[in-house]
């Protein structure tokens, strides 16, 4: 955790003097939120499949379907993502 303050901390300092400092902290947050999501996920997937209880499976596919849920997963992809230009 003391890494990732770090670089939020660097990051801050480096591009706080050139956009405001609201902006920064909002996409620091974001691609922080982004780049944690998918591993979690990943792992609470994995946890789910290796345990016999069928129970914890309808509980994670709940959690995954629920509009909360899928709105910050949206929110975060599509603020988030890097886009490419098409190649004409």
């Amino acid at each position: 955790m003391e890494m990732i303050l770090n670089f939020l901390s660097t990051i801050f300092a480096t591009y706080g003097e050139v956009f405001p400092s609201w902006a920064v902290q909002v996409f620091a947050v974001m691609g922080s939120l982004r780049f944690f999501l998918k591993p979690i996920t990943s792992l609470a997937d994995a946890y789910v499949a290796f345990t016999e209880n069928k129970e914890d499976d309808l509980v994670l596919e709940k959690a995954k379907n629920s509009k909360i849920y899928t709105s910050i997963a949206f929110i975060l992809d599509w603020a988030a993502s890097v886009r490419f230009p098409k190649k004409k």
